[in-house]
C-alpha cells in the first residue's frame, strides 16, 4: 500500500471518529465516491475502534482484569505474606499484585510479587517461576536484585511469590523529562541500560521486553532494569525441557519488538533482538517519539510496518542528533539482524565513544544499500526509473553525437587562426627552453659535484668506522686470557665507551659510530641505550657544514624512528618534519629516504589520533615510491596496511579489512609470508578482526605471528610484544577471564623487563589487564593497573589525549565497585589510597571536574556499602 494511500486512509479514519455514529455511513460513502476498496478499508478501522470491536473488547477484558484485581488487592489487603509484613500495593497485573513489604530480618523494605490466586496454571507457574530463577542468576547494579522465593498460605490458597528490591523511581523517559536531561545525560543513562542488559546475555538470558515502564531511574538517577517474567534463555538447551515458547506466539510490547519478534517464530529470538529494544527506546529517549509510530494502527498493519517499513532517522526529528548518534541509533534498530550490534556491549561502547569524542565503529548505510532497500520497497517505482534511465542514456548518447559534429565544425574554423598563433609562440618558447637548458646543466653539474663530495666522505667514513668495529671485536676475541668471552651485547656496551671517550677528538668519526652503535642496539630491542647514542649523533650533525645535510637526514630519520618505538611520538613528528624540511634538492637526500619518512611519519601521526594527515603522507610515500631505486618490493604493502590502520582507527572496518586483504595476498605472493613485515601485517590483522568481533580469525592470525616471532629469524620490536595482549583479548571476549588475565601478566612482565615502563604500549596492557581483574572480583587490582595506565598515557602521549577516557571510566568503575564492598578493619578502607593518588594524578593534569566526579561516585558508593 503506497505511502499516500495509507495516509488518505488515516484521515478518513480520524475525521469518522470525531461524527456521531449514525452520520458515519453517508459521509463515507459521499467522502469515498466509488473507491469500494478504501471505503472498506475505513470501516474495517471503525468497526476495530468501536467500543464493541475485538481489540477493544480485548483491551477492556484485560484493563477489567486489571482493575478487579487492583480492587481486590485494597480491599484485601493481607497483613503479612509469609515472613513479610505487607505496606501496601506498588501495582497489579496480569500475572499478579506487586506490594510494598517490610522484611524483619535482614531489616529491608522489599518488593513483593505475588501470582494472583486462581491463576495457577502449569504455564503461569513456569512463567513466574521462570522470572524469579532468571533474577537469581543475575548480579548487577543495573539489575533488580531477588532476595528470596517461595510459596505462602494468603487465605486464597497456597500463592507463589518471590521478593525483590524495590526500586523507587520513574520510567526512564519520564526521569529524563522530568530531570530536563540533555542529550549526554541521556545518552549516559542509556549505557548503563545497556551494560545492565549485556550482563544479563552473559549469562544466557534475553529479556525480549525491554521498554522504558521496565526500566526505573532511582532518586540518584541510577536506572534498574526490571520484569524479566517473559525472558528466556539464549541457549536454547538450558531450558529445553521447561518454559517454552510456542511457535506462533508473540510475547512483549509491540513498539519495542524487533522484526524476528513480530514474527512469531521463538527460533529467530536472540540477544541482538534486544539490542533492537535498546535502539528504540533510545531513540524514544532522545526525541520523546518512536521511530516507528504505531500508535492508532491495527495489529496487522503494525506487524507488517515494524517488519518492513523504514524507521525515520533521528536527523530528521532534530538537527542536533544528525551524524554519530543517528549512525549508532540506525545501526541497532536494523530490521537485518545481521547488520545489527552483535551485544549490547557493542552498542553501549559505541555511545560511550561517541560521548568521548572517539571514533565510532558504526557506519552509516553505503548509498549502493540504501538505493537496494528502497528498489525492494518501490519495485513499480524502480523499475519505471530503469526504463526512464534507459530512454535518457539513449538520448544522450544521440544528442552527444549531434554536439560532437558540430563541435568538429567549430575546431576546424578554429585552426587556422590558432596555427598563425603557434608560430609566434614557437620562436619565444625555443628562446625560452636555450636559457631554462643553460640553467638546469649547472644545476645538474652542482648536484653531481656535491654528491661525489658526499660520495667521498661517506666512503672515508665508513673506512674509519669498519677499522673501529673491526678493531673492537679483534680485541673481544681475548679477555682476560681467554677467547670468545664477551657477549654481543658487551662488545656494543664496550665500543660505546669508547665512542664517549676515546673519539671526542675525531667529531665526524664519532657521529658516524654512535649512528651505527645505535641502529644495533636498536635491533636488539634496547632503544633506552640507542637513544643517546643517535641523539649525539644529530647534535654532531648539525654542527657539520651545509654540504653535510645528507648526513643530518640520515640520522634525524634513524633518532625519529627510534623515538617511535619509545613510544615518544611527538618528538619523533618533529623530527621526521626537519627531514623533509631539509629536502632532496640541497641535500642529496634520495627518494626513498624521504618516502621512507612520510611513511614513517604517517604512521606515528595514526598512533597520535592525527588519520586524516597520516594518509596525506601516505599518498606521498606511494607516488615517491614509483621514482625510488632503493626500496624494498614489499614497501607499497608497508604503506598499504600503514592506510588501513588509519581506516580501522576511524572506525571504517571493512574498509581496513579490504586493505589488510590486499596487503596480506601481496606479501605472500612476493614470498614474505615468514619475516618480520609479515608478523606486523599479521598483528594488525588480528587485531582488526578482533574489534569485528571475528574472534577465530583474529586468533588465527595472531598465532601465525607468534610462530613467525618465535620462530627467532626477525629483530625483537615492541609490535611484536603485543601478541600475547590482544591474544589475550580473544580470551576476554569469549569470556576466560583466567586465560586472559595468564596472557596480559606476561606481557606486562616482558615490557617491564625491558624497561618500557612508560611505553604507551604499557598503558595498553594495564588497561586490559585491569578490565580482567574487575571482571575477576578483584577490584584492588583492577584500580591499581587502570591508574598506572591514566598516568602513562597523560606522560607519553599528552594530559588531554582521547586515549586516557578509557582508563579513567574503567578506574571510576573499580574504585566505586572496591568503595561498596564492606569495610570493618581498623586503618583506612583500601579504597582511600587509590583514590588519593588517583587524584593526585587527575589534578596534576588540570583535570578537575573528573576529580571531582571520581571522587564524589567513590565517596556515595561507601556510604552506600
Amino acid at each position: 500500500m503506497s505511502g499516500e494511500r495509507t495516509a488518505r486512509i488515516d484521515e478518513l479514519f480520524l475525521a469518522a471518529v470525531e461524527l456521531p455514529p449514525g452520520e458515519r455511513a453517508a459521509w463515507l460513502a459521499e467522502a469515498c465516491g466509488d473507491d469500494v476498496e478504501l471505503l472498506a478499508e475505513v470501516k474495517s478501522l471503525l468497526v476495530h475502534d468501536s467500543a464493541d470491536g475485538p481489540l477493544r473488547a480485548a483491551e477492556a477484558a484485560v484493563h477489567g482484569t486489571i482493575e478487579q484485581a487492583s480492587r481486590e488487592a485494597l480491599v484485601d489487603l493481607p497483613e503479612t505474606i509469609g515472613s513479610y509484613r505487607i505496606v501496601g500495593v506498588l501495582g497489579t497485573g496480569g500475572m499478579g499484585t506487586v506490594y510494598e513489604a517490610e522484611q524483619e530480618r535482614p531489616r529491608r523494605t522489599v518488593a513483593l510479587k505475588v501470582l494472583r490466586a486462581g491463576l495457577a496454571t502449569r504455564r503461569m507457574l513456569e512463567r513466574f517461576e521462570w522470572e524469579a530463577e532468571v533474577l537469581g542468576w543475575l548480579e548487577h547494579p543495573g539489575i533488580a536484585r531477588i532476595f528470596e522465593a517461595g510459596t505462602a498460605d494468603t487465605g486464597q490458597g497456597s500463592q507463589p511469590f518471590f521478593a525483590m528490591e524495590l526500586v523507587r523511581g520513574r520510567p526512564i523517559t519520564e526521569h529524563a523529562l522530568a530531570a530536563e536531561l540533555d542529550t549526554r545525560a541521556r545518552l549516559a543513562l542509556m549505557i548503563s541500560v545497556c551494560r545492565a542488559v549485556h550482563h544479563a546475555h552473559q549469562k544466557g538470558v534475553v529479556h525480549r521486553d525491554l521498554k522504558p515502564a521496565n526500566v526505573l531511574v532511582d532518586g540518584d538517577g541510577r536506572p534498574k532494569v526490571l520484569d524479566f517474567g517473559v525472558a528466556r534463555a539464549a541457549d536454547s538447551d538450558l531450558r529445553a525441557t521447561t518454559l517454552q515458547t510456542r511457535a506462533g506466539e508473540i510475547i512483549g510490547t509491540l513498539p519495542y519488538m524487533s522484526p524476528e519478534q513480530v514474527s512469531g517464530d521463538p527460533a529467530a529470538v536472540d540477544t541482538r533482538s534486544d539490542v533492537y529494544a535498546l535502539g528504540v527506546m533510545t531513540y524514544e529517549l532522545l526525541t520523546g517519539r518512536l521511530p516507528i509510530d504505531i500508535a492508532a494502527t491495527p495489529l496487522p498493519q503494525a506487524v507488517h510496518a515494524i517488519a518492513h517499513e523504514e524507521p525515520s532517522r533521528l536527523g530528521s526529528v532534530h538537527r542536533s542528533l544528525r551524524g554519530d548518534v543517528e549512525t549508532i541509533v540506525a545501526k541497532a534498530i536494523e530490521k537485518d539482524r545481521s547488520r545489527r550490534y552483535a551485544s549490547a556491549l557493542e552498542l553501549a561502547d559505541d555511545l560511550q565513544r561517541h560521548l568521548d569524542d572517539e571514533p565510532i565503529v558504526a557506519r552509516p548505510p553505503s548509498t549502493f544499500y540504501q538505493l537496494r532497500k528502497f528498489a525492494r520497497r518501490n519495485r513499480a517505482l524502480a523499475g519505471a526509473l530503469l526504463v526512464s534511465f534507459v530512454a535518457l542514456a539513449a538520448a544522450t548518447v544521440v544528442s552527444t553525437a549531434l554536439y560532437l559534429r558540430a563541435d568538429e565544425a567549430r575546431r576546424v574554423a578554429e585552426s587556422a587562426g590558432a596555427a598563425e598563433r603557434e608560430a609566434r609562440e614557437l620562436a619565444q618558447t625555443s628562446l625560452e627552453r636555450a636559457r631554462a637548458a643553460e640553467t638546469e646543466a649547472g644545476e645538474e653539474a652542482r648536484r653531481a659535484s656535491a654528491q661525489a663530495a658526499i660520495a667521498g666522505r661517506e666512503a672515508a667514513a665508513a673506512n674509519q668506522v669498519r677499522r673501529f668495529l673491526t678493531d673492537l671485536f679483534l680485541e673481544g676475541r681475548q679477555v682476560d686470557g681467554q677467547s670468545g668471552r664477551l657477549t654481543v651485547r658487551e662488545l656494543i656496551d664496550r665500543g660505546a665507551e669508547r665512542a664517549w671517550t676515546e673519539l671526542s677528538e675525531s667529531p665526524y668519526l664519532q657521529a658516524d659510530i654512535m649512528g651505527v652503535l645505535g641502529l644495533v642496539y636498536a635491533s636488539l630491542g634496547l632503544y633506552e641505550e640507542a637513544d643517546p647514542l643517535l641523539a649525539e649523533s644529530v647534535r654532531q650533525a648539525r654542527n657539520r657544514p651545509g654540504s653535510d645535510e645528507h648526513f643530518l637526514a640520515v640520522a634525524l630519520l634513524r633518532l625519529g624512528k627510534n623515538r617511535r618505538d619509545l613510544g615518544q611520538y611527538e618528538s619523533a613528528v618533529e623530527l621526521y618534519e626537519e627531514v623533509l624540511a631539509i629536502g632532496p634538492d640541497t641535500a642529496g637526500v634520495q627518494p626513498d629516504e624521504i618516502a621512507v619518512t612520510r611513511r614513517d611519519l604517517g604512521m606515528t601521526l595514526s598512533r597520535l589520533g592525527r588519520p586524516r594527515e597520516a594518509r596525506v603522507h601516505f599518498e606521498r610515500a606511494l607516488e615517491l615510491a614509483g621514482e625510488a631505486t632503493g626500496l624494498s618490493d614489499s614497501f607499497p604493502l608497508t604503506v598499504r596496511q600503514a592506510f588501513a590502520e588509519t581506516w580501522r582507527r576511524e572506525g571504517d572496518l571493512e574498509r581496513a579489512l579490504e586493505e589488510m586483504l590486499v596487503v596480506e595476498a601481496g606479501m605472500l605472493e612476493l614470498g614474505r609470508g615468514e619475516g618480520s613485515d609479515m608478523a606486523r601485517l599479521m598483528v594488525s590483522f588480528g587485531d582488526l578482526l578482533l574489534g569485528m568481533g571475528r574472534l577465530d580469525e583474529a586468533e588465527e592470525r595472531l598465532l601465525h605471528a607468534k610462530s613467525i616471532v618465535e620462530a627467532g629469524r626477525i629483530e625483537p620490536h615492541p609490535d611484536f610484544y603485543l601478541i600475547d595482549g590482544q591474544l589475550a583479548r580473544v580470551a576476554l571476549r569469549r569470556g576466560d577471564f583466567d586465560a586472559a588475565g595468564e596472557r596480559l601478566a606476561e606481557v606486562l612482565a616482558q615490557q617491564q623487563a625491558r624497561g618500557w615502563h612508560d611505553h604507551p604500549e604499557a598503558s595498553v596492557t594495564h588497561f586490559e589487564l585491569g578490565r580482567v581483574r574487575l571482571r575477576q572480583g578483584r577490584p584492588a587490582e583492577a584500580a591499581k593497573h587502570q591508574l598506572r595506565a591514566l598516568e602513562i598515557v597523560q606522560e607519553s602521549l599528552g594530559r588531554d589525549h582521547s586515549n586516557r577516557r578509557p582508563p579513567l571510566r574503567e578506574l571510576g568503575t573499580a574504585l566505586t565497585a572496591l568503595a561498596a564492598q564492606p569495610w570493618t578493619g581498623s586503618g583506612p578502607a583500601p579504597w582511600e589510597p587509590l583514590l588519593d593518588r588517583a587524584l593526585e594524578v587527575l589534578e596534576s593534569a588540570g583535570h578537575h571536574g573528573d576529580a571531582s566526579a571520581l571522587l564524589d561516585a567513590t565517596l556515595q558508593a561507601a556510604e552506600g556499602s
